[in-house]
């Protein structure tokens, strides 16, 4: 797996000519064939990963990731545009469930993380997959996860005729500030997620 980021990318919702720092954007290979190799940056936190940088030989410099909800509050780092690339095999959504025998589809889901970005949870239209085929809906499903041991666990991405883009609203900061972010992104398919009932009492 691959993403990137980018605050410069054509129509998306957290592009930029130049950040509220006054940096150009530029697309940032953040993941690269499932090795974490950069970081969004900013003028203040470029700095703090100085000594990776050093050792690796590239320069230490904001990649435009500096933004706020408006002039009335102070700059802080925010989410870029995100790309998760596709796969290298025309995969769709629809070889994927032909391909398990049992799981669970999600369809649309609204996900919620943790101010790390560590533990999250997410709900929406949620349907079962039985002997590679769509199923019945499952009323009241969420899904848990914990970052690092859901990416551990991918299987297969998508192909580049799969590709979608959807916009995301995120809020951080104190006082809290709500930033947008466009993410295009093609279907994956994970083991050992765990399923949790919203309803049940």
């Amino acid at each position: 797996m691959t993403v990137t980021a980018d605050r410069s990318l054509k129509g998306g919702l957290a592009t930029v000519k130049w950040d509220e720092d006054s940096v150009e954007p530029v697309e940032t290979t953040l993941v690269k064939e499932g090795i974490v190799t950069d970081f969004q940056t900013t003028r203040e936190t470029a700095p703090f990963l100085a000594p990776y940088y050093e050792r690796l030989g590239r320069p230490v410099v904001s990649n435009g990731c500096s933004s706020s909800e408006s002039g009335l509050f102070i700059q802080t780092q925010h989410t870029a545009n995100l790309r998760v690339h596709p796969g290298p095999d025309d995969l769709s959504f629809e070889e994927m469930v032909a391909g398990t025998e049992k799981g669970i589809a999600v369809i649309s889901a609204q996900v919620d993380g943790d101010h790390q970005c560590l533990n999250g949870i997410g709900a929406g239209e949620i349907r079962e997959i039985r002997k590679g085929k769509l199923g019945r809906y499952i009323g009241g499903a969420a899904f848990m996860f914990r970052s690092p041991e859901l990416w551990k666990s991918l299987v297969a991405i998508g192909g580049p005729a799969s590709q979608d883009t959807f916009g995301f609203t995120r809020k951080r900061g104190e006082p809290q500030q709500t930033g947008r972010n466009s993410v295009r992104a093609v279907p994956a398919k994970f083991t050992n997620i765990s399923l949790v009932d919203l309803v049940r009492r």
